[in-house]
């Protein structure tokens, strides 16, 4: 576990799924967050918060509501103001042209279209990233949706939709998923 401590808060957890995962010598790193400081509104949401996660490796941020798990995440796809501090994603500046067909990002609230199929859902995907629409196919059977393919998004259960986001996060085979 890596223990975070935020100023004037509680110390808070981040678990490691494998005893390696954090790896100490920075071979086969993945991520690695530098004395990282981010500031949301007039907040420090991170403060000089450093980790290396290694490659192959399956991480869960646990905390209560405001830690910094969601500016984290946001941070290491690139999307995040970053007051001071670096993030490297593999071997990239977090963001960096490079890392765009890298990179898969899932929110937490599904981010799809309700007004389209769930195929044309992934397709769109697809499309931007330059891929064939036959990684769209691939895609939607991975997540488990094949014979709901056809279907609206909108019709869709909660978790048939978030599904629909992972295989639009999927399409492009990521290296890292977020």
């Amino acid at each position: 576990a890596l223990t975070v401590a935020a100023p004037g808060r509680k110390i808070h957890q981040m678990m490691s799924s494998s005893w390696d995962e954090f790896s100490a010598d920075g071979v086969d790193t993945a991520v690695h967050a530098k004395h990282l400081r981010v500031i949301r509104g007039k907040r420090v949401a991170l403060h000089d918060f450093s980790v290396r996660i290694a490659r192959g490796t399956v991480t869960g941020l646990l905390g209560p509501s405001g830690c910094g798990k969601t500016t984290l995440m946001r941070s290491i796809v690139g999307t995040q103001v970053v007051a001071s501090g670096t993030v490297t994603v593999l071997g990239h500046p977090a963001g960096s042209p490079p890392l765009r067909r890298r990179v898969g990002y899932v929110t937490q609230d599904p981010t799809i279209y309700n007004d389209l199929r769930v195929i044309d859902n992934v397709r769109y995907f697809a499309d931007l990233y330059g891929i064939p629409s036959s990684a769209a196919d691939e895609a939607v059977d991975g997540v488990g949706l094949r014979d709901h393919a056809r279907a609206y998004c909108a019709n869709l259960s909660g978790g048939q939709r978030t599904r629909v986001s992972l295989a639009c996060a999927l399409v492009c085979q990521p290296d890292l998923l977020v």
